[in-house]
């Protein structure tokens, strides 16, 4: 069993060292925005092939060539797809290719079943039409402002240094083969503004320079008096702020000077080797840090994992009588270390607003169930994440999971997916998924036809009285999945 473990820690210690990793990429890629047009095209159709071609084309390609590209594909106008991707003039060669392929996942998933529709983060932006749209600027589009929240403290100052730096980086911009340039001014005493400004790289240059001067206009309006504000639109951003943004990478034209001709390499490579031992050593310390953590999770877990096994129709039946009295009840072993939750009647009660029908979904084979699909038609359903986690979840798997549970719950038979259909959502989430209608068992108050012949042949005066109850109008029902 030991050596078992033993073998096990260098696996565990690789799972540890990769989900930080995606954990880092999922924070350094942070979406910005996106927007998604109301026309639809067909799931299978072949405007659907074009579309995930040009996705897949757009993504690989991305961090090639100085991160930006346009595509289009297609035999006539219904089914052409124009594609385009670039990635931010900061952005390392792999920043841009993570950020590019997380785009073309999640546009899809977001933007589902969408004829157009475009996507932004920190380090790319992506986009895709039925039309074309290479060279154009679209006034009509709208922006998205991301303010900071602080103010500055001398708005006067402020707002000439920071009119005098985006006008000055936007004619250079407008005239780079980029369409980037970032730059900094003086605000006051030691502090600086920090900014950038960049166009995707098909616009001409007056057009570059129309839309720069269009998005700067809406700093009064989204960010005035703010330390610092992103603004977006679909042909160019702007960002500034009171700190330096873009960390070790600088702005083209604050490149450091050159070494003096006297300088030597000896001193850097003496300084290389020091920057590699103080960077290498605290790396190996908390890896064996977290090899002794991951060591002590599984004795423990191999541990609480015998003693449930040998306790198991004990704790069922002790569950099932603490639920039934309406008891919280915790078991522990004689040592106090396992613990059971059993959540009680009075618990479930208060979560539930006791039972309310304001909280319900409906009424199924085995008792109401509640809130969700409420939830989903008033664009909340992230509220049914359960607080506990902290959020530590994604929140585009989540409204995927949502959205895959009331697919099986349909009223028809045939729009329920098949197990294998429900499989292939769990794994594959840039599928696109059909649109939910309210579920079969979704409670409304219904006079039902037998209800409404007792009364007629009573000749009974007072109102009957709504029934909530499920469509198959069953008290028990035996669910099978779909083969």
């Amino acid at each position: 069993m030991q050596s078992n473990s033993l073998y096990a820690l260098p696996l565990l210690l690789l799972s540890c060292i990769h989900g930080f990793y995606y954990l880092t990429l999922a924070q350094d890629s942070e979406q910005n925005y996106y927007d998604c047009s109301s026309a639809l095209f067909l799931s299978g159709s072949v405007f659907e092939q074009n579309l995930n071609l040009t996705l897949t084309w757009l993504a690989g390609n991305a961090s090639l060539e100085g991160g930006f590209h346009n595509f289009s594909v297609g035999q006539n106008l219904d089914t052409t797809i124009y594609g385009l991707v670039q990635c931010a003039g900061y952005a390392t060669a792999k920043e841009c290719q993570d950020c590019a392929n997380i785009a073309a996942r999640r546009i899809r998933g977001i933007c589902a079943n969408k004829k157009e529709a475009s996507i932004g983060f920190q380090y790319c932006s992506m986009r895709y039409s039925n039309q074309r749209f290479f060279s154009t600027t679209f006034d009509s589009v709208e922006r998205y402002s991301l303010p900071n929240p602080n103010d500055v403290t001398d708005p006067v100052v402020w707002n000439h240094q920071l009119d005098n730096l985006l006008n000055n980086l936007s004619s250079q911009a407008a005239s780079a083969p980029s369409r980037f340039v970032g730059g900094n001014a003086t605000y006051k005493d030691s502090d600086n503004i920090y900014a950038i400004v960049q166009c995707t790289r098909d616009l001409t240059q007056n057009n570059c320079l129309t839309c720069l001067e269009n998005v700067i206009g809406y700093i009064p309006r989204f960010c005035d008096g703010k330390v610092g504000c992103q603004i977006y639109s679909i042909s160019c951003v702007l960002r500034y702020e009171l700190y330096n943004f873009l960390m070790s990478t600088s702005p083209p034209e604050l490149a450091p000077s050159p070494p003096s001709p006297n300088s030597t390499t000896t001193g850097g490579k003496k300084n290389t080797k020091k920057t590699i031992v103080t960077v290498v050593i605290p790396v190996i310390v908390s890896l064996i840090v977290i090899l002794i953590i991951c060591a002590f999770f599984v004795q423990r877990n191999a541990k609480r994992k015998r003693l449930v096994s040998s306790s198991a129709t004990i704790d069922y039946v002790q569950s099932d009588m603490f639920a039934n009295y309406g008891i919280d009840g915790i078991h522990e072993d004689e040592d106090g270390k396992l613990e059971l939750l059993v959540i009680g009647l009075r618990t479930i009660k208060v979560a539930t607003g006791n039972f309310s029908n304001e909280n319900k979904l409906g009424e199924g084979g085995f008792g109401p169930v509640y809130k969700a699909w409420k939830h989903w038609e008033n664009g909340a359903a992230l509220e049914l994440m359960d607080p506990t986690m902290d959020g530590r979840w994604s929140r585009d798997e989540a409204l995927n999971c949502i959205h895959i549970g009331l697919l099986c719950v349909q009223e028809a038979a045939s729009d329920r997916p098949k197990m294998s259909e429900v499989v292939l959502m769990l794994t594959n989430f840039s599928m696109s998924f059909p649109i939910p209608s309210r579920p079969a068992f979704f409670v409304s108050g219904v006079e039902t036809d037998s209800l409404r012949s007792m009364k007629e042949n009573s000749g009974s005066t007072t109102e009957a009285s709504n029934h909530d109850q499920s469509v198959n109008e069953v008290t028990l029902t035996e669910l099978y999945p779909r083969d």
